[in-house]
């Protein structure tokens, strides 16, 4: 039986693929799921805009069938739309079914990029335990999860029929696992600078600049630091993210506006007053909280050495584990955080949405922003066609308030064995399964 064999560094943190929170759950998500758009693989075949673009009504695929066979209908994207309504409001506020093959979903203000809302898994069409996309899963144990083929999906022959995560957590064992043949495939986030310096020029590395963004979060012991925009803008002047970056031995590059992705690189920024930093600091000194993973403490102790030199205050940090860390992020008992973060989806809207004064993120944080809540709204309401200079100007405002300081952008590098192919990063960091085939002689 042809198979393909992932690595991966973790098991997904929850078994459902419409709500995965990790890079290694949307990676399943991709096989099992089909979402209502993603590059001509989507459930829908045709959105229209209404009502001043606060209505987009939605044309399902009718040759799309279910694991069981049954065709997919609108009640099956209505009943995933719901439960994301109810799970976690966003701007989606209601959903109906029109007829058997449209739907509607209504947003709470004017959206011009509804489609890349409703590409998120979550609003992937739902059905009781059976699948849409191409693989369904037919084991999943605590070193491995097993996907067999749809049967009413459309494959190739060269396509495998079966696909194997396997867990394996260090690099080390990554590596092995990969020369010996196990695993056809690594995880994409797992090597640190060591790592990566022997296999940098290897034939077989893939790598892309991803969605996954490397800050310095501000929590409730930060004190006026973080409640003052001016100085939490004057913090992010004073760090110069090319060095961090090189701290990462090439998994990450600098990136000074979280929009960087979409619209280039920003020049670093200057000019703070060391004094006023230095009186703004809690007690005279800061302390920095990050999760235990490679290269986190190489970049912790680059940013630590340069506040240390530029405005002289001790600076002292402290590894966690995940759960701990999820907790002091969900918390905010913390002064600053080191955090890796991904947007929902990969759009500007995204990424500085949350950041809106009705948003989850400045919710959370106490930030609120007139200005930027203006801008982004205007974003918001364009098409993307019309809406780059909008959105430039949100990022820069972003950049003058900092709700949070943007350092870094992770580069994601993977090994992927000669007999697979079409395998290609996306954006996101997640790996498009529909087109995978195996080159076995």
């Amino acid at each position: 039986m042809s198979e393909i064999v992932f690595g991966l560094d973790a098991l997904p943190v929850t078994r459902d693929p419409h709500w995965p929170v990790d890079v290694n759950g949307r990676l399943l998500a991709g096989a099992l799921l089909r979402p209502l758009w993603d590059n001509g693989f989507g459930s829908a075949v045709d959105a229209e805009s209404l009502d001043g673009a606060k209505l987009w009504r939605v044309t399902l695929s009718d040759e799309l069938r279910w694991s069981d066979g049954r065709p997919l209908a609108a009640e099956d994207a209505v009943r995933a739309a719901s439960r994301a309504i109810e799970r976690r409001p966003g701007s989606v506020s209601a959903v109906r079914a029109v007829d058997s093959r449209t739907v509607e979903y209504q947003f709470d203000r004017p959206v011009g990029y509804a489609q890349h809302v409703l590409s998120m898994p979550r609003f992937a069409p739902s059905r009781d335990d059976l699948v849409l996309g191409p693989y369904a899963v037919s084991s999943w144990t605590s070193s491995e999860i097993v996907l067999e083929r749809n049967p009413w999906h459309a494959f190739g022959p060269d396509q495998p029929k079966r696909l194997v995560f396997r867990l394996t957590k260090t690099p080390d064992e990554i590596l092995a696992a990969y020369a010996n043949g196990e695993i056809d495939v690594t995880p994409i986030t797992s090597f640190g600078p060591h790592e990566l310096s022997a296999i940098a020029d290897r034939p077989d590395l893939v790598r892309r600049d991803i969605l996954l963004y490397g800050s310095l979060d501000f929590g409730s012991r930060s004190g006026e630091l973080g409640t003052a925009a001016r100085l939490r803008a004057a913090l992010g002047r004073l760090l110069r993210r090319a060095e961090i970056a090189a701290a990462t031995g090439g998994t990450a590059r600098p990136c000074w506006s979280p929009l960087q992705p979409w619209f280039g690189e920003v020049s670093e920024q200057d000019g703070f007053d060391a004094a006023e930093l230095r009186a703004a600091c809690p007690d005279g000194r800061l302390h920095i909280d990050y999760a235990d993973y490679t290269p986190n403490a190489e970049v912790v102790e680059e940013i630590a050495r340069q506040i240390r030199e530029a405005i002289g205050v001790e600076v002292t940090s402290a590894a966690h584990p995940f759960e701990d860390y999820i907790k002091l992020a969900v918390s905010r008992e913390h002064c600053l955080l080191y955090t890796l973060t991904a947007p929902e989806y990969p759009h500007p809207a995204a990424v500085l949405g949350p950041w809106a004064s009705t948003g989850a993120q400045a919710r959370h944080a106490g930030f609120a922003d007139t200005e930027f809540d203006a801008l982004v709204t205007e974003a918001c309401a364009l098409p993307d066609s019309e809406a780059a200079a909008p959105w430039m100007d949100a990022a820069w405002r972003w950049c003058e308030v900092m709700p949070k300081i943007s350092l870094l952008q992770v580069r994601a590098h993977g090994l992927c064995a000669p007999r697979v192919g079409g395998l290609d990063l996306a954006m996101d960091g997640t790996m498009p399964m529909r087109n995978l085939v195996v080159h076995d002689a």
